[in-house]
């Protein structure tokens, strides 16, 4: 494990990091987040909550437990435009912030992330970005683990910790994965393996990183720019991967995060099925990746999603006409549409154009 002694730079200071939890109806575990990395120890996080406009009591729940537990509220209006922002600052000699941003919609992934990063990029105090799930849960060694990945390495853009599954912690929930273009299917590495029997892969061999956790570069940020909002949930993290051109992708050994793996969205976990809203957007995205990176291979993808939707949801109507639905690019049907408040759905199918730098490398349009 590496001690926070070890780490630092030549100033003997460590670096800042600033880190993105997007969160919508995350009540239930939001807490439990945020005081794994209050706990962590390490000295120098600035930790922004971005809101996609919850339903739930998010919003309450992350401000009182910043009352309760981080220190005074910030009142002075130097962090971000205090009509949607909140900020808490821990006293003593650490630098610990924990900012509430209130998107007043629902983003996106995405569009949650961004707003979070253009805040800490505003604030101009942050030399790294992670990228964290809202129901994950990171070991006290993580965030220092992670820094010392990072010091090792030159040339990189992201790289993520090892995610375990918060209900079975001695099992892989993702060592980053691969992209199969033929197939249109992401896999994760060593999903479901025992820790101890597997090691994450090699850089060369990682097509992305998954985005329960991801470290980012300034290098990375000024390379690929923010992430393509029109995504809105799923694909969007390895779309986003794909933008890196020569900066590498890694997998920090050391770097433990706890995930309850689909919590806030409604993606299937052993024996819960997939949402119809989870399985509409997966397959939609699914084919307009393909469009966008791999237009070789779209006849096989299509293929491939036809082939596992009717394996996987022939007994869930639901789940398979939302699947269809999606494949074929049209709107949402009711079972889905439900999810949202109507104003947010324009949002969710693309409305909103992008944030992305004019450096990105944007590959092809949307179907």
């Amino acid at each position: 494990m590496t001690a926070l002694a070890d780490l630092g730079r030549e100033d003997d200071r460590l670096p800042c990091i600033g880190v993105v939890v997007v969160t919508y109806d995350a009540e239930d575990f939001i807490e439990e987040c945020l005081a794994s990395l209050l706990a962590s120890g390490y000295p120098a996080l600035h930790v922004i909550v971005a809101d996609n406009g919850s339903r739930d009591g998010t919003v309450e729940a992350v401000r009182q437990w910043c009352r309760e537990t981080v220190g005074p509220e910030q009142s002075d209006g130097d962090l971000s435009d205090s009509r949607r922002t909140e900020s808490w600052r821990s006293s003593g000699r650490h630098s610990l912030t924990f900012s509430l941003l209130r998107n007043g919609a629902n983003l996106g992934f995405a569009g949650g992330v961004n707003s979070g990063l253009s805040f800490l990029i505003d604030a101009k105090t942050v030399d790294l970005y992670w990228i964290l799930n809202p129901d994950t849960v990171v070991d006290p060694e993580a965030p220092g683990a992670l820094v010392a990945w990072a010091q090792a390495r030159e040339g990189w853009g992201i790289i993520g910790a090892r995610v375990l599954y918060h209900a079975r912690p001695d099992r892989v929930h993702t060592d980053g994965g691969v992209y199969r273009r033929w197939m249109g299917f992401a896999k994760s590495f060593n999903l479901g393996r025992k820790v101890e029997d597997c090691r994450p892969p090699g850089d060369a061999k990682l097509d992305y990183v998954s985005g329960a956790s991801m470290l980012v570069s300034k290098a990375f940020l000024a390379t690929a720019g923010l992430m393509d909002e029109s995504w809105f949930l799923y694909f969007e993290e390895i779309d986003w991967a794909f933008r890196r051109k020569g900066l590498t992708l890694s997998i920090a050994p050391d770097a433990i995060v706890h995930h309850r793996a689909g919590a806030s969205i409604g993606s299937g976990s052993g024996h819960r099925v997939d949402s119809a809203f989870s399985v509409y957007f997966m397959y939609r995205n699914r084919i307009r990746f393909a469009w966008r990176w791999t237009p070789a291979f779209l006849p096989s993808v299509y293929g491939w999603s036809w082939a596992m939707l009717i394996r996987r949801y022939w007994r869930h109507p639901q789940q398979l006409i939302a699947g269809i639905w999606g494949v074929h690019g049209l709107g949402p049907p009711q079972a889905v549409r439900r999810r949202l408040p109507p104003a947010d759905w324009e949002l969710a199918l693309g409305g909103a154009r992008p944030r992305v730098s004019a450096g990105a490398d944007e590959r092809g349009g949307d179907l």
